[in-house]
């Protein structure tokens, strides 16, 4: 039986118990026609062996204004798993913080 995306994703905003470490992580800061521009990378690695991938892209046109969720981009991938272990869905991707969100506290109920 699959196992959700939703149950890694929520271990990593410590809504869940899930023991995980950090195998790798790359961020970096550029800017280009004076809008500066952040991005991530991290890999987690879970005690069962799913290696899953978080990315993040933000820039300063998209950033949050009083009650409006400021937009990005957010993608969660499994990049591997173990044999006999499968995750679903493989990835998602979002538009912005409150919509990610709104997904991990749907996904929970």
């Amino acid at each position: 039986m699959p196992i959700p995306l939703h149950r890694y994703v929520a271990a990593l905003h410590g809504r869940s118990t899930l023991p995980f470490v950090i195998t790798q992580r790359h961020a970096q800061r550029t800017e280009e026609a004076g809008i500066e521009t952040f991005s991530e990378q991290v890999d987690y690695r879970f005690e069962d062996g799913v290696v899953l991938r978080y990315e993040l892209e933000l820039d300063d046109e998209g950033a949050a204004q009083e009650g409006v969720c400021g937009e990005c981009w957010i993608r969660y991938a499994v990049v591997d798993t173990p044999q006999g272990v499968s995750v679903t869905p493989a990835s998602k991707v979002f538009s912005n913080l409150c919509q990610a969100g709104f997904w991990l506290r749907m996904m929970q109920e």
